[in-house]
């Protein structure tokens, strides 16, 4: 064998391996799910979601970043489902992880719901998706409805 051959051989086990980068089976739009929904008091609860996203761009870097969990709240009231507004969050970013392969972690958010006694909501739900810095929006959860 001679010496360009022996380079060439080389050369394709080497682009062969380095095209082995190991998959972390994330992809690079943001997944979430429900892990779990309680009342802390009568009047707020929190609401915890998994998330993991293959390429890490999960959060906001500035204050000036718009919100990245955005929510949208259905009352109800005599057993008819109306859209009220929803109050977004702002996810900051993971610190301290390597996002090299992705990341993975849970948001708790809590939830406050004191208003909507006074204007008397039998129950509500809320549904939610993650943006993240690139702009994929993740899929979207619901609550489970729960007695205001």
């Amino acid at each position: 064998m001679n010496l360009i051959s022996k380079i060439l051989i080389s050369a394709f086990i080497f682009i062969g391996f380095s095209a082995c980068k190991k998959d972390n089976g994330f992809s690079n739009i943001p997944e979430i799910k429900l892990r779990d929904f309680y009342k802390i008091t009568s009047e707020e609860a929190v609401w915890k979601i998994g998330f993991k996203d293959g390429d890490g761009d999960v959060g906001v870097r500035n204050v000036d970043d718009p919100d990245n969990f955005i929510v949208t709240i259905f009352s109800i009231k005599n057993g008819k489902d109306s859209l009220v507004q929803g109050q977004n969050y702002r996810v900051p970013i993971i610190k301290g992880v390597v996002t090299e392969n992705g990341v993975e972690g849970e948001i708790s958010l809590k939830i406050d719901y004191s208003l909507y006694k006074i204007v008397g909501i039998d129950s509500a739900y809320y549904s939610g998706y993650l943006v993240d810095r690139a702009g994929n929006h993740s899929n979207t959860i619901i609550t489970p409805k729960f007695r205001i």
